[in-house]
């Protein structure tokens, strides 16, 4: 019986023995658990790895769960169950709050993760552990993020918010949400047009960089192959644009009003210009932003004026020359404007629009500039050209066209001839273009003499022989009839000319099938206040083999002075 009682005492005390070991393992392993996360806040690089998250994870999963019976009075002070756990958070904000004090060699990022574990696990007490009082650690993690992020702030190249800019299509541009990562220093930059759409882009710089590079780098996210460079001059901050780095285009921002801002653009020297400069000196500034108007061609380099030709009657030959508002070339007015224009791009185009008693009547576009011609996009700070060549493929067609159109009575009207520069960039509308000169309200006479002498240009009846025989007849009473079926406004007079024969046309195996000829018809079509305008149309006619003829084309039609019908 003895020998069965020393049996099971020594059985009992090697359990014992066994699971006091088991028990000293389990500590040393949750306290080698605890060494690992902190070893792996300190090592921490600067960005986050799978393996440091996972060690974290299962750092928190290993917190003791309260039961579900538990009753709370049995934790007195109401953390001692997570004591080690608390400890932990408290290490690790206390790790902050010193990097905090050693502002030379904060690391955002990693702060930032540090932080982000701390939060981790007290969220993970607060849920488990409510009785828990961690006010006063929420309150440190409250200003050690307030703190990294005015930290942050201040490492900003340039002060967030929205600036006023030189540019006459972006109304604003705004800097904001700088942000420190390690690997990169990013800020969000946007510019905003005077329609309300908004471009927005980003500019960086690497986080190794220090200190802070004089000019970062950038680009706007939606236009393709645009760079950009930002940097600050004085109490400005200048953003240049480039395409494939060729220069094209730069703003100014700042908190100055924006004619201040715009008149200090102006003085940008633009990289690898090739501007004339003021080549006519004081009369080119003088005269900048106009157009003058003279009846010779005499408006050359030596012409030091005056121009003064403020009357003209049409029928009148006129040569101009403009002398841009800012004295740079056309490519240039658009760059510092704040357009994105490259110096040979081909797609720059000039605007001239007419106006008659202050109402927008003809609009007519130059451009693209090829060869020789991009001259005067790339270089010229004022061109030389006539405007009223009276040639139906000339600047002034569409204006003629609107003043034989309507049939303008004959009197004297305000005339005025405004020209603008823009890009053809798919991201500009049209109608986003920058002024750069005008004639001024100028006189403008219609006489009937005026009109006369147009009969034998371009804006004239055809010169031909007039037909009135009875096959010519004929085609006008087709066409008549032609025309009323089509529900076509104007009517046709009994003058015909330039008729021509008829021509027999054949098919691929020689066969006959029909006849063509053509000619010119004059026209009249009825205006709103009861009278007429004029004009002349070129019809082709197909006559069949059974004798029936049909009107195949028209062609040809313009408007033509009352005094040459």
């Amino acid at each position: 019986m003895k020998a069965i009682l020393k049996v099971t005492f020594f059985m009992v005390l090697a359990l014992g023995t066994v699971q006091s070991i088991e028990a000293q393992l389990l500590n040393k392993l949750k306290k080698k658990a605890e060494k690992k996360v902190e070893k792996a806040i300190d090592s921490k690089p600067d960005t986050q790895t799978d393996t440091q998250t996972d060690i974290h994870q299962k750092s928190i999963d290993t917190m003791p769960q309260k039961s579900k019976n538990q009753d709370p009075t049995t934790n007195n002070d109401g953390c001692k169950a997570v004591a080690s756990y608390v400890k932990s958070i408290d290490q690790k904000i206390q790790k902050v709050e010193e990097a905090i004090n050693d502002k030379a060699t904060l690391k955002p990022d990693r702060l930032r993760y540090t932080l982000k574990l701390a939060k981790d696990e007290r969220d993970k007490i607060a849920k488990s552990y409510p009785e828990c009082d961690m006010s006063d650690i929420n309150t440190r993690i409250v200003n050690a993020e307030k703190f990294i992020s005015e930290f942050v702030g201040s490492l900003s190249p340039f002060k967030p918010g929205s600036y006023q800019t030189s540019s006459s299509y972006f109304t604003e541009v705004t800097l904001d949400n700088f942000d420190s990562n390690g690997l990169a220093n990013t800020m969000d930059i946007s510019f905003k047009t005077l329609k309300g759409k908004i471009y927005k882009g980003i500019i960086s710089y690497p986080g190794s960089t220090s200190p802070t590079p004089e000019k970062i780098e950038g680009k706007i996210n939606a236009v393709n192959g645009l760079k950009l460079t930002a940097y600050k001059q004085e109490d400005n901050i200048i953003i240049e644009f480039y395409y494939s780095g060729d220069f094209a285009g730069v703003i100014f921002i700042g908190n100055k009003d924006k004619n201040t801002l715009r008149k200090e653009v102006l003085d940008f020297e633009i990289p690898g210009s090739e501007s004339n400069g003021m080549y006519l000196g004081e009369v080119q500034q003088k005269e900048a932003g106009r157009i003058v108007l003279s009846k010779t061609d005499n408006l050359v380099h030596d012409n030091k004026g005056p121009f003064d030709l403020n009357e003209f009657t049409i029928g009148d030959k006129l040569y101009s020359r403009t002398f841009y508002k800012q004295i740079k070339p056309l490519v240039e007015i658009l760059q510092v404007e704040g357009y994105w224009a490259k110096k040979n791009n081909h797609d720059v185009r000039v605007v001239n629009e007419f106006y008659l008693d202050g109402q927008l009547v003809a609009t007519y576009e130059e451009g693209p500039f090829y060869d020789e011609q991009k001259k005067e996009v790339n270089s010229w700070t004022s061109v030389r050209k006539p405007i009223f060549l009276l040639t139906d493929d000339s600047m002034e067609e569409k204006f003629m066209e609107y003043v034989l159109k309507n049939n303008l009575p004959s009197k004297k009207y305000e005339f005025e001839l405004k020209k603008y520069v823009h890009s053809a960039d798919s991201n500009y509308d049209e109608d986003d273009k920058v002024f750069v000169a005008t004639t001024g309200p100028i006189t403008f006479n219609i006489t009937d003499d005026g009109l006369s002498k147009l009969c034998a240009t371009d804006f004239g009846p055809p010169k031909g022989a007039i037909n009135n025989d009875s096959e010519t007849k004929t085609l006008l009473t087709v066409l008549r009839k032609y025309a009323k079926a089509q529900g076509w406004p104007e009517t046709f007079t009994n003058t015909v000319s330039n008729k021509t024969p008829w021509t027999k046309v054949y098919d691929v195996f020689n066969r006959y099938t029909h006849s063509k000829c053509s000619a010119i018809f004059r026209t009249e079509y009825p205006l709103e206040d009861g009278r007429k305008s004029y004009g002349v149309i070129s019809a082709m006619f197909y006559k069949y083999p059974n004798g029936s003829i049909e009107v195949f084309g028209m062609s040809g039609q313009h408007y033509i002075p009352r005094t040459c019908r």
